[in-house]
C-alpha cells in the first residue's frame, strides 16, 4: 500500500479503550489513534513492532500518530479499519490477484 508519509517505528505500552493506545516512539511514550475497535490482543504485544503515521500537525487531535501496521513475526497486519478498499484495490490495480485480472474498472 502506498504511504502518504513515513511510517514511524514504536512498541506497545497499554490499550487505553477502544480507539486509543500509548506506545514508546523513541524512547517517548506517545498518544495514538486506534482507528480500529476489535480486541487486537494477539497484535498488541511488546514482542510486535508498530508502524505509526504521523497526524497532521495542524489537525485539531489528542493523538500525534495513527496506528498503521504491526508486524508480527515477518508479517505486516493492518490495523486500520479504514485500510482495506485502499489495499485491495491497489493489489487488483498492479495485478497482485490473478482471480481479478481481466476486469475493465475498479469500483469501490
Amino acid at each position: 500500500m502506498k504511504f502518504k508519509q513515513h511510517l514511524t517505528k514504536a512498541r506497545f505500552v497499554e490499550r487505553l479503550n477502544r480507539f486509543a493506545a500509548v506506545m514508546d516512539c523513541e524512547g517517548e511514550k506517545v498518544l495514538v489513534h486506534i482507528a480500529n475497535s476489535g480486541r487486537l490482543r494477539e497484535l498488541f504485544t511488546p514482542e510486535n513492532t508498530m508502524y505509526l503515521t504521523p497526524a497532521d500537525p495542524t489537525a485539531n487531535r489528542k493523538t500525534a500518530y495513527d496506528l498503521t501496521l504491526v508486524q508480527v513475526g515477518d508479517i505486516l497486519v493492518s490495523a486500520d479499519a479504514r485500510a482495506p478498499n485502499t489495499l485491495l484495490s491497489e493489489a487488483i490495480e498492479i495485478g497482485f490477484l490473478d482471480e481479478f485480472s481481466g476486469y475493465p474498472t475498479i469500483k469501490r
